[in-house]
């Protein structure tokens, strides 16, 4: 595999958008169709937030928040008319301030994008922050994450018309706040962290899962370790 570096953006290849109506210390953002949607919390951390960006006509709309306490870092997924924010940490707004009582969830929230309304969907089979969503051939699938003590390699699949979580091969490396892209019918884990070691080793590794060998392997390495949420964000002016 050859990896192709591009020249980087000029401030004259930018143009000046509407400024999001809220300060930010986490989010989650995901493309439908011409509009972009954003799940965080405020700067303060203790309160939930959920925007649209129509960039058709450069406008923010408010969205009813999640409806619970203030959750930092969930998976988050398009399925179908649905998106499906999955575990995350709660943050604790009643303790004084500077003090948190972070907690690692396995809720999960699912909104109708038609319905405009929330609801709560089947439990993840473990309490994850920072893991990563993907949708391919009517399934969710869940990957990696960190859940308190270490981070995981594990895979899940949620089989959103039956309503229940899949076991599946495990990646080869556990890793957290990394890329999962679908990509035909195989779904690609790239880079992310060991987040909670001393080390706080960047992974620098490729792998692909089959769906339908339920097989992980490694593809590549990158030449320089990647992590965060790095997600391509492509919107039409049309």
């Amino acid at each position: 595999m050859e990896f192709i570096t591009f020249p980087e953006m000029k401030d004259s290849n930018l143009s000046s958008r509407l400024d999001i109506p809220v300060v930010i210390n986490s989010m989650c953002t995901l493309q439908i169709n011409n509009f972009l949607y954003m799940f965080g919390v405020n700067g303060n951390g203790f309160q939930n937030f959920a925007k649209r960006y129509d960039a058709s006509k450069d406008r923010w709309l408010v969205l009813a928040p999640i409806p619970r306490q203030a959750v930092i870092g969930p998976a988050s997924v398009k399925s179908g008319k649905q998106i499906f924010l999955l575990g995350g940490m709660v943050v604790d707004s009643k303790l004084p301030s500077g003090i948190h009582n972070d907690k690692i969830v396995d809720n999960v929230y699912m909104y109708d994008i038609p319905q405009i309304a929330w609801s709560e969907s089947n439990r993840l089979p473990k309490a994850l922050v920072y893991s990563v969503a993907a949708e391919t051939q009517g399934n969710i699938y869940l990957t990696g994450g960190y859940g308190g003590e270490s981070n995981s390699n594990r895979v899940w699949a949620y089989d959103v018309k039956a309503k229940v979580w899949l076991t599946k091969e495990s990646m080869n490396h556990s890793r957290s706040l990394h890329v999962l892209e679908a990509i035909g019918d195989k779904l690609y884990a790239i880079g992310g962290e060991m987040l909670g070691d001393l080390s706080a080793d960047i992974v620098k590794s490729i792998e692909t899962y089959d769906p339908l060998a339920n097989s992980c392997f490694p593809i590549s390495w990158y030449a320089k370790p990647i992590c965060g949420f790095l997600h391509p964000i492509i919107i039409g002016f049309g």
